[in-house]
């Protein structure tokens, strides 16, 4: 796995950034993923990129998104999502995570990101 301490830096001609999250326990995914989508969107408009497209693997914010998705829209941000990211590990789920997932799912298709 590459790792890079520095705030920014670019890595197979890709622009990289890091997130620094606080250690909240089972809380720490969906924190990185809203900081990381926040920090997104800010780049974008306060460079005013045109025609960006933000790519989320293994999303695990599909309540919140529909916030963010409006933002995007506004902007002109294309969103798209691997929802498939974590289905290795869906054997090991319990019921209940698999049941969000599935409305997550729902929710993404319904707001027309791909």
């Amino acid at each position: 796995m590459y790792e890079c301490r520095k705030k920014r830096f670019v890595h197979n001609g890709a622009k990289c950034f890091n997130v620094a999250v606080p250690n909240i326990g089972a809380a720490k995914a969906v924190y990185y993923d809203i900081a990381a989508l926040k920090w997104c969107i800010g780049y974008i408009k306060k460079h005013h990129i045109k025609n960006a497209i933000i790519y989320v693997l293994a999303c695990r914010i599909g309540p919140f998104i529909g916030h963010y998705k409006k933002q995007m829209d506004k902007l002109g941000i294309e969103l798209y999502i691997n929802p498939d990211g974590h289905e290795w590990l869906r054997a090991k789920w319990n019921g209940l995570i698999k049941n969000i997932g599935k409305f997550q799912k729902n929710l993404w298709l319904n707001m027309q990101i791909y």
